[in-house]
């Protein structure tokens, strides 16, 4: 009965019309229980006084587009599932800085306010200790912006919003979509790989330390031996001798 009602009110409209009505597409089975994707219109056959005499309807098989729909679809649901779990935080941001996107580890790491970060400077949110570097920075993005300049990698000591300082790793490439270009930011706390190194440094010291340590002692028993053997090796020769 629904199905009716809209094809007598898509004949009534076409009835008024002297272009196609355009009904968009739809989802049929095929005899062989295929989903099949198709695009209609109808279009009023009018006679020489302009009178309606018949309403021919066209239905076209898209199953192509359909599957490029579909995969189109499922790549931007797989692009956003590695956005949202990667670890590393990553910001999208268009020619003026401004940011366009950012996944929950770019707002763990910053450790965003509660308003968000979309729609705000990258120059505000990703802060470096050093405030005299921000000029650097945009003079920077503005040249990979302009393909003036590739992807560019760097550290650097940041600032998160609630101020406290952390080393940062960041790399800035430009994405062109379409017309268009963003800039995708990667950056990550570098406290954990940093704090690694230090200890893999500290435990070469101790090694090197204990090394040289054993070195002395080694050295003060061969000397401490040394002297009542030789000693004794004199008392032998002299005894030997008599």
């Amino acid at each position: 009965a629904d199905r009716a009602r809209r094809i007598r009110g898509h004949d009534e409209q076409v009835l008024t019309m002297h272009e196609p009505l355009d009904l968009g597409f739809g989802v049929l089975e095929s005899h062989l229980g295929e989903e099949r994707v198709f695009h209609s219109r109808k279009l009023a056959i009018r006679d020489a006084d302009g009178n309606a005499r018949y309403i021919l309807s066209i239905s076209a098989d898209v199953p192509n587009e359909h599957r490029m729909r579909e995969a189109l679809a499922n790549s931007e649901d797989r692009y956003a599932a590695i956005i949202e779990s990667a670890v590393l935080g990553i910001l999208t941001v268009d020619e003026n800085g401004t940011i366009l996107l950012a996944n929950p580890a770019a707002e763990r790491i910053l450790r965003a306010p509660e308003d968000g970060m979309v729609g705000k400077s990258y120059l505000e949110i990703l802060v470096e200790e050093d405030r005299s570097a921000s000029l650097a920075r945009l003079k920077e993005m503005r040249k990979i912006a302009a393909s003036e300049q590739p992807n560019a990698e760097r550290e650097f000591t940041g600032q998160r919003q609630d101020g406290e300082t952390f080393p940062c790793w960041r790399s800035i490439a430009r994405v062109d979509v379409g017309n268009e270009f963003r800039l995708a930011i990667i950056f990550s706390d570098q406290s954990d790989e940093q704090e690694a190194r230090r200890a893999l440094i500290d435990a070469r010291e101790q090694a090197v330390a204990a090394n040289h340590a054993k070195s002395e002692i080694l050295a003060t028993m061969s000397h401490e031996l040394r002297t009542p053997l030789n000693a004794i090796i004199g008392f032998g020769e002299l005894l030997a001798d008599d």
